[in-house]
């Protein structure tokens, strides 16, 4: 099965990241993946791991001839955004926590991810295969759900939900679907070519969320403030990736983003953060957070008087 082979790639990749640049030998990789399998590790499976491991995960694994150790190529670097990190961290986890599930019962908490474990890894493997899909799709605004056949390009995680970029052929168009909403799937026969010139980091730059961009939509400077432990945090976690500290000017810090105008997921990602920050421009972003805060206002109604709430 291609999961289980992810599996093992994952954990030869662990294994020689965790020795740094002491690196490891055959003799030692052998012996761990036998008490962690129960099998054999035979040469020409390592050597086949190793071409999996860059091919998957753009890493490549070295040999220092002079030592017969192996250790992470120095030109190596992991995936775009941080998607072999995520793998390598979740698999680790995982293996700890089914390991140790007794000991540590109580002692750990994750939020479900509900899309995340009926279809992943079945995408996945038509990712990693090259094969279209089949999916029955129904969206929240749909009575039915419709079949469609997608090209499977990117997974994306976001609000502990999982997204799938794809082709689609029905529409002619890249389009994205929450795994959630999926009915059914199946990996068809046919194959498709990745195309060279996609990358998902590169799509979603300027985006929130799951948001695609339209062809030719530029995004736009957004500068807000913040203060006190609200500046700290934002500091800390930043609410984009693109997200520059400009300045400090008394109890205030002044931050900005490079982002999409459209995409609603920017205006959900302001609204939350309540009157702990204050977007300064452009003008067009704070109308909409104001209209946006008049609204609720008037749905609950006046503090003073709550029967005037409809």
């Amino acid at each position: 099965m291609v999961t289980e082979l992810i599996a093992k790639y994952i954990w030869l990749l662990r294994a020689v990241m965790d020795t740094g640049e002491a690196g490891i030998t055959l003799g030692e990789i052998s012996g761990r993946y036998e008490r962690r399998f129960g099998e054999t590790l035979a040469r020409r499976t390592f050597a086949n791991y190793r071409i999996g491991v860059e091919e998957t995960f753009g890493v490549g694994i070295a040999c220092d001839r002079s030592t017969n150790r192996y250790m992470i190529d120095s030109s190596s670097r992991m995936s775009d955004s941080g998607a072999a990190e995520w793998l390598i961290d979740s698999f680790t986890v995982n293996s700890l926590l089914e390991r140790g599930k007794e000991a540590l019962s109580g002692r750990i908490e994750v939020e479900p991810v509900p899309s995340g474990h009926r279809f992943l890894t079945r995408i996945m493997e038509a990712m990693l295969e090259g094969r279209r899909i089949a999916i029955e799709y129904c969206k929240y605004s749909s009575a039915a759900p419709e079949l469609l056949t997608v090209l499977p390009y990117a997974l994306k995680e976001d609000k502990r939900r999982w997204y799938l970029y794809g082709h689609c052929l029905e529409r002619g168009a890249l389009r994205c679907y929450a795994l959630d909403r999926l009915v059914s799937l199946e990996i068809l026969p046919d194959r498709f070519i990745y195309p060279e010139n996609f990358s998902l980091g590169e799509l979603l730059a300027t985006s929130f969320g799951t948001y695609i961009p339209r062809e030719g939509e530029k995004g736009s400077t957004v500068e807000f403030r913040a203060r006190g432990v609200q500046a700290k945090y934002i500091s800390d976690l930043p609410i984009h990736h693109s997200q520059k500290m400009l300045k400090t000017e008394g109890e205030w810090t002044y931050f900005s983003i490079f982002v999409s105008l459209d995409s609603d997921d920017l205006y959900f990602e302001l609204r939350k953060y309540g009157a702990a920050i204050e977007v300064l421009s452009p003008e067009k972003v704070r109308r909409r957070l104001r209209d946006e805060a008049i609204a609720v206002i008037e749905m609950y109604g006046d503090a003073e008087n709550p029967s005037t709430a409809t």
